[in-house]
């Protein structure tokens, strides 16, 4: 009986992840054949926003047990051509109050460079709630940028790792 729960949930999932599947909500609308970015008409920059969910911590058990998480946000120009120039990058708490900016001016990234910005696992100031806003533009049409967060903890041998995936919240 748990093969066939597992076949199912494996059928499911390659359904899910059919080639010309409609674009989610949050996704950035892609040239037809392609994932770019395409500035619109009129817009030189092509500028983004997106948002990206993090975690401090996160409880088990009940909520006063939490294992400390180290975040790393990383924001990957996957356009072998072009360049990407970063704006802001901004970490908020669990209420939505800012907490640090990362660039103090713009920060350009070359064709296939990733940056990378970090929060220490013993600063649990964001909270389980916490999250990134990334701002970012680009003179041309480029390749959809990666951007997403790895955050990795251990408590005893309790070892914990995951990745979360930014949504854009906002185009020209």
């Amino acid at each position: 009986m748990l093969g066939r729960v597992v076949m199912g949930a494996l059928l499911v999932g390659a359904a899910a992840c059919e080639p010309g599947a409609a674009p989610k909500a949050h996704e950035a609308v892609a040239t037809p054949g392609d994932s770019t970015v395409v500035p619109r008409a009129g817009e030189a920059s092509g500028k983004r926003l997106y948002y990206v969910p993090v975690y401090s911590h996160i409880y088990f058990r009940d909520t006063v047990s939490a294992v400390n998480l180290a975040v790393t946000l990383s924001i990957r120009n996957t356009d072998p051509q072009h360049g990407l120039t970063l704006s802001r990058v901004d970490y908020y708490d669990t209420r939505g109050r800012p907490l640090r900016a990362y660039l103090a001016s713009p920060r350009r990234l070359a064709p296939l460079e990733t940056a990378e910005y970090l929060v220490h696992r013993d600063d649990t100031t964001g909270g389980s709630g916490a999250n990134f806003l990334v701002e970012l533009a680009a003179d041309s049409t480029v390749t959809e940028p990666v951007v997403e967060a790895v955050m990795i903890g251990f408590s005893g041998n309790l070892a914990t790792s995951f990745v979360t995936h930014a949504r854009l919240l906002q185009r020209p």
